[in-house]
């Protein structure tokens, strides 16, 4: 199964509009953790971070350091199969 069929596969919701004095409430999955849009989980993954440094003692050594997912992000990344560490 490709990445984008299982990326297609996540549960998803559309969001209802709301009045701007209301609060909506966002569904959430059985294990209570929010929904996401298509959207918007494609959002969050985007806040994957990948840098690259060094150090003032060797400027010519890389040091590549990826942001740690949040739950929500290392759950998607599970059921996608994907490594954001060795995605890049």
């Amino acid at each position: 199964m490709c990445w984008r069929t299982r990326l297609l596969s996540l549960p998803t919701y559309t969001p209802a509009r709301t009045s701007n004095n209301q609060i909506a409430m966002r569904p959430r999955s059985r294990g209570g953790a929010p929904l996401h849009s298509f959207r918007t989980l494609l959002q969050d993954l985007g806040t994957v971070a990948y840098n690259i440094t060094s150090t003032s003692i060797n400027p010519h050594a890389k040091i590549v350091m990826t942001t740690r997912p949040t739950p929500i992000q290392a759950k998607a990344f599970k059921l996608l199969e994907v490594n954001p560490a060795c995605s890049q």
